[in-house]
């Protein structure tokens, strides 16, 4: 009985090797998303800050209030931008999901056809030994060596 072989092993690596690609490009984009939640959470926090401070102070200038407004606006479009570029990512996002579903499939496919070549090859390899013990058996009966009951 020869060893089991499957042809399509190099393939099937190659399969796993694009789903790991696909899943750390995934990982990726999500890293993407935590900064750019991370730094709408610093801008938050800066303009709370700002607030606090001015608002706490004993004397407040119109200056100060003016660069505090503008501050605000800043933060604000920049909260925005931020936003947009999430929802792009989160696109991006779904797309790559969809990738990676694609490639476990198309992996998972040649390993089911790989474990259903196994179980073959596996009755086959079965089979070729019942028959050599019952050859075998048949060859000692004929020599004598048994006696058929």
């Amino acid at each position: 009985m020869k060893k089991f072989a499957f042809p399509l092993d190099r393939v099937l690596s190659w399969r796993h090797t694009q789903v790991r690609l696909a899943e750390a490009d995934l990982d990726r984009l999500r890293a993407e998303v935590r900064a750019l939640d991370q730094r709408c959470t610093d801008i938050a926090q800066a303009v709370d800050e700002a607030s606090k401070q001015l608002l706490g102070s004993a004397v407040t200038t119109a200056a100060e209030l003016g660069a505090l407004a503008h501050f605000r606006t800043a933060s604000t479009a920049q909260t925005a931008r931020l936003a947009q570029a999430r929802a792009a990512l989160d696109q991006r996002i779904q797309l790559q999901i969809q990738a990676v579903m694609d490639s476990r499939r198309e992996a998972r496919l040649l390993e089911r056809l790989r474990e259903t070549r196994l179980a073959t090859w596996r009755a086959d390899a079965a089979r070729e030994i019942d028959q050599l013990a019952e050859e075998s058996y048949l060859a000692r009966l004929a020599r004598g060596e048994l006696r058929a009951s």
